[in-house]
């Protein structure tokens, strides 16, 4: 089984959209697990998804939790074997988990498993129109090519239970999901990345990712939590901005 964990704020527009993709989904043995921040979810959206909509299980926190803690909360409660995270405003491609299954269960290199799959992203803006920008992925990501920039986008990714309560996302003004992939891989093993769009990711204008500045700071933030100094974060900085610049230009 997959549980899937979507944690929600303020998403009554989008949250159906994002369950829907899950239980559409060719590989149907999935649990989804949303985590209702701040009880934003309204009356009919909870209804739907508690009495209407099987193999989905509501949490709802009368205080608004990060989106570390929902997540990490997800985690504590799954009942699957693998576990994979969605932002509300995503959804996925039906083929999604199917072809990430198979990559974990087959794939190796040099004789090692993959601890991550992840894949590539078609972005759609907030009207969910798609914007002809694709972003794609590696092969192959090692810790000291996921240094040089973020490509694990989230929503993409799908991992076994076991790895992911051995760490957690932190909490702080830092990419959370970042620094928790980097904290898996530097102990040696490796993300492999499907070249496809199984996602469609929204970006919108007051996301992290669509404050540039924002979104930068906040990548500094991580190279001092995986313990650089200064110096080095700043070479890792200088990275990450020319990967940003070939990913949004080129």
């Amino acid at each position: 089984m997959v549980s899937v964990i979507i944690p929600c704020y303020n998403a009554n527009s989008t949250i159906r959209r994002a369950v829907v993709s899950v239980l559409n989904q060719t590989y149907q043995d999935v649990e989804v697990i949303v985590i209702d921040n701040n009880r934003t979810l309204n009356k009919n959206n909870l209804k739907v998804l508690n009495e209407n909509i099987p193999n989905v299980r509501v949490f709802s926190f009368d205080e608004k939790l990060s989106a570390a803690g929902g997540r990490n909360f997800g985690i504590s409660v799954a009942k699957g074997e693998y576990v994979a995270f969605l932002d509300a405003d995503d959804y996925w491609r039906e083929d999604k988990l199917e072809k990430q299954l198979k990559v974990m269960k087959k794939y190796k290199y040099k004789g090692i498993v993959p601890v991550i799959c992840f894949s590539g992203r078609a972005i759609v803006d907030e009207r969910n129109n798609y914007t002809g920008r694709y972003f794609g992925c590696d092969k192959i990501v090692t810790y000291n090519r996921l240094l040089k920039g973020n490509q694990i986008n989230c929503s993409s990714v799908l991992m076994k239970k076991s790895i992911a309560e051995k760490f957690e996302f932190p909490d702080g003004n830092l990419h959370e999901d970042y620094a928790m992939w980097l904290d898996i891989l530097r102990h040696g093993s490796y993300a492999v990345g499907i070249d496809l769009p199984l996602i469609r990711y929204t970006m919108s204008k007051g996301s992290q990712s669509g404050n540039k500045l924002k979104s930068a700071y906040m990548t500094f933030k991580v190279y001092l939590y995986e313990g650089y100094n200064v110096f080095e974060t700043l070479y890792y900085m200088s990275m990450y901005i020319l990967n940003g610049i070939k990913k949004y230009f080129f």
